[in-house]
């Protein structure tokens, strides 16, 4: 198991409390997100604001709900085809956690967005 960051850690330090900038506050962090079907339009509305790049990525995200930010980019979590073996959304997470990501749920305020830590992220860890 890799050690979680120093961002990670701050990150983690803030669950729960209401966060303003999505961009700065998970550019490079290791952390996935998992984001309610019903929040997508929220979603893009708060990277938008905070000038996100690639958000037509949220078309990707639209088919299993996980996405990360990296180089000010929206990333999607997609299952891959690895060596003749084809990952599920499950596996991949799992190949996530086990490279130090750790998975948050983000919810949105009127104007931001809250992150918790998810149990399935606690409980892969090896």
């Amino acid at each position: 198991m890799k050690k979680t960051n120093s961002k990670q850690e701050y990150i983690k330090n803030k669950c729960g409390k209401e966060l303003f900038e999505i961009v700065e506050e998970l550019n490079y962090s290791g952390i996935i997100c998992k984001v309610n079907p019903n929040d997508y339009d929220k979603l893009e509305k708060i990277l938008k604001l905070d000038h996100c790049n690639k958000l037509y990525r949220l078309d990707y995200i639209k088919e299993n709900n996980y996405f990360c930010i990296e180089n000010c980019d929206l990333e999607d979590i997609t299952p891959y085809y690895n060596d003749g073996e084809d990952f599920t959304i499950e596996t991949t997470l799992k190949n996530c956690i086990n490279d130090g990501y750790i998975i948050l749920d983000i919810t949105f305020t009127e104007n931001g967005f809250i992150l918790k830590e998810l149990e399935e992220s606690k409980n892969d860890r090896t």
